[in-house]
């Protein structure tokens, strides 16, 4: 009875979209022609949303650029957005601008629903030769974190999680749109419930479809739910941090620091060994029992560790090529709990550093973290480089939040090492695995500084002692001593 409670209110708590006719809505205006868009629930830690628009601008240059929009609602928790136009299959720009940058339709549209504040606008540029008569179509792809809310917040152990997911059944949009389609994927055979629209949806395996919707005018909005059965963990790092020390006397270390929460239904009352540890092996599926990473090959001296010793198990089989590894908390990680540790290895030079023609010296790696699956929302990567390289030069794929240059002195380092500091949020392998690049300078003379420095230290320390032992600064008179 809850559940019809929620979906009527869903559907009178915003105004629904009324169909008109083409000349009240789409004379003499660009347009949506057709909309497809597809929310893929199966990820545990992101929401991916698929949207295919053909687009069909009122003249040539107007289909030059598209403005998207995003509820400010979800804007914080956006990921990434990027398109690609279908004629080409070449990528779009996407810039996120202004209310007052946009058209003056545009601007008058977002007036007219009072809508200005409450949206996040995005430009997608096009090029000339991309659209066909003031038509084209984009593949828009958004990646979404902590969309999918626990419902109940709280469960006993032994029993199953479910959650929740709220967006639109209507294409959201600066323009009118003349048909569009939803479809909601999700990794559950087990559909509790899911907003109705009469015969407009329907609901197969794990595929619930609204539409098609003909007709749908500018910034119509009806929430519609989902509520479906979901036993497992929804992991996501809220910080990582990852150091790479670069030797130029045959090594590099790596260490890492993570910070992982559960954003799982918690647990009612206090946890019991007795309630987990059942005869019942998927019990609290929802919980984050062990974790588990490849790694090169080469690396060796792996490690790990943390402050309260709570990472207590671990294993790490090396095959033909890649080390498997797998760490396992003392407690599990439950709904709403978090656990922090570090871990690190070391490994050759030869696989990752190299000098080119010019004699600059090329430092290649990849850029996200070791359990790349789970989006980390805070990523800071240091590099730290020999003493005496200069002349630095960074080579990214992809921009980052901030990149800075510094100084890191640890022991027996007199002038310092450069140390490079890059910050981004929202860190993924399906967007970041990539590798980067780090060049720079450096004498022969440089890998001279720290032995020369020890010599010169240990010389001073034996020439002191024997000065040491050599001067006699007692005030006694030698002849009387001798005379007695």
């Amino acid at each position: 009875m809850k559940y019809l409670l929620f979906g009527t209110l869903a559907l009178l708590s915003v105004g629904l979209a009324v169909a008109q006719s083409d000349d009240d809505i789409f004379h003499g205006v660009s347009y949506n022609d057709d909309v497809t868009r597809k929310f893929n629930l199966d990820a545990a830690g992101v929401v991916e949303v698929l949207t295919d628009v053909r687009y069909r601008a009122k003249s040539q240059e107007e289909a030059r650029a598209y403005y998207y929009i995003v509820p400010k609602v979800n804007e914080e928790n956006l990921v990434s957005l990027t398109a690609v136009v279908a004629t080409s299959m070449n990528e779009a720009q996407v810039k996120r601008v202004e209310a007052s940058a946009t058209p003056a339709d545009i601007q008058k549209t977002l007036k007219a629903k009072n809508s200005t504040d409450e949206v996040a606008i995005f430009k997608i540029s096009t090029k000339k030769d991309e659209s066909s008569n003031g038509q084209v179509t984009f593949s828009i792809k958004e990646l979404y974190k902590r969309r999918k809310n626990p419902f109940p917040s709280q469960i006993k152990i032994k029993e199953e999680q479910s959650v929740n997911f709220v967006d639109s059944k209507y294409y959201v949009s600066l323009y009118p749109t003349k048909t569009q389609k939803v479809t909601f994927s999700h990794n559950s055979p087990n559909l509790i419930f899911n907003t109705p629209d009469g015969g407009l949806v329907e609901k197969k395996k794990n595929l619930v479809r609204y539409g098609p919707y003909k007709n749908v005018e500018a910034l119509s909005y009806s929430e519609v739910m989902l509520h479906y059965k979901a036993n497992q963990p929804l992991p996501i790092f809220t910080e990582v941090k990852k150091t790479i020390e670069v030797s130029h006397w045959g090594n590099i270390n790596v260490d890492e620091y993570y910070e992982l929460f559960n954003e799982a239904a918690g647990i009612k009352g206090e946890f019991g060994r007795v309630d987990y540890q059942s005869w019942d092996p998927n019990r609290a599926q929802y919980a984050i029992k062990s974790l588990e990473t490849t790694l090169p090959r080469y690396i060796r001296g792996l490690y790990y560790w943390d402050y309260i010793g709570n990472i207590s198990t671990s294993n790490a089989n090396r095959d033909d090529d890649h080390v498997t590894f797998r760490i396992e908390p003392r407690f599990p990680v439950f709904g709403q709990w978090k656990v922090d540790w570090s871990q690190g290895y070391n490994m050759p030079t030869r696989h990752h550093l190299f000098q080119n023609e010019a004699g600059r010296f090329i430092f290649n790696y990849t850029f996200d973290q070791d359990f790349s699956d789970i989006l980390a929302e805070n990523y800071t990567l240091n590099v730290i480089l020999p003493e005496g390289a200069t002349n630095l030069k960074v080579h990214l794929p992809f921009a980052v939040d901030s990149l800075d240059k510094s100084l890191y002195f640890s022991t027996l380092d007199f002038i310092g090492r450069p140390q490079l500091t890059i910050k981004k949020a929202n860190v993924i392998s399906s967007l970041h695995k990539e590798s980067f690049q780090v060049s720079y300078e450096m004498s022969a003379n440089g890998l001279l500084i720290e032995p020369i420095f020890v010599i010169a230290f240990f010389f001073l320390c034996f020439l002191s002692a024997i000065v040491y032992a050599r001067v006699d600064l007692s005030f006694r008179d030698d002849k009387k001593v001798k005379t007695q």
